[in-house]
This record gives C-alpha cells, structure tokens and sequence, in this order.
C-alpha cells in the first residue's frame, strides 16, 4: 500500500473513532461496543502506519497482497460482529419474553385480589382504529 493509502486508512479510521467517542458520549451505543470499535480503528490504524506490519499480516493471512489481507481481516471482523449482535439480539429477545410473562403474572394477581378492570387507561391507545369502540 502506498503512502496515499495509508493517510486514507488512517484518517478514515480517526473520523470512524470520533464518531464512536460521539455515540458513546450521547448513549447511543454502549461502552463495551465502543471498545470494540476503537480497538478496530486502532488496529486499522497500526496496519496503516507501519508497512512491515501489514507486511507481516499479509504473510499470516496467506494473502499474496495486503489488499487481500484488509479484505480477509474486514469480512471476518464483520463476521465475527454479526454473530454477536445476533446473539444478544437472542439475549434480549429473551428477556423481553420474561418480563412480559412477569408482568401478566402480576397484573393476574393483582386483578383477582383487587377487582381491577380488564384494561388499564392507556391500553385503548395502543388499539388499531377497527377495534376501538
């Protein structure tokens, strides 16, 4: 990779970092995943900065050219982040399934031993315009 590619790399992966610490900042994406982020720009950046190591990596990706490696390394980062945010997609998924079940549970309870009505007030919002009576 030439000298111009490099700086590209390299600012590109500054920008990508800054929009991370931005996301982080405003809660819109947690630590633990800007971690991961800033990690992959650094690494993004170190491959950038010295020739010898994408040198190196190109030879322990078995890649003829350093092109190939960034596109082996990229697909299976982004393989590897697929399949993490799928499973903590199940994660919640899971947990959105139990306090449902929780909160009919005692919403249950609380209607045998109270007498509560079978809706609550803000329920009627959330029907679709043919149901509503």
């Amino acid at each position: 990779m030439d000298t111009y590619g490099r700086v590209v790399v390299a600012v590109l992966s500054l920008l990508v970092a800054g929009y991370v610490i931005l996301l982080t900042v405003w809660e819109q994406l947690s630590e633990r995943w800007c971690l991961l982020w800033l990690g992959t720009c650094a690494v993004a950046i170190g491959l950038a900065a010295s020739p010898q190591l994408l040198s190196w990596a190109t030879a322990a990706a078995g890649a003829k050219y350093p092109v190939s490696a960034l596109t082996l390394v990229a697909i299976f980062l982004l393989l590897v982040l697929a399949i993490h945010a799928n499973s903590e997609a199940t994660i919640q998924a899971k947990r959105v399934v139990s306090v449902t079940q929780q909160l009919a549970l005692v919403r249950r309870a609380l209607e045998e031993h109270q007498g509560l009505p079978d809706h609550c007030p803000g329920e009627e919002s959330q029907l679709p315009n043919e149901e509503r009576p």
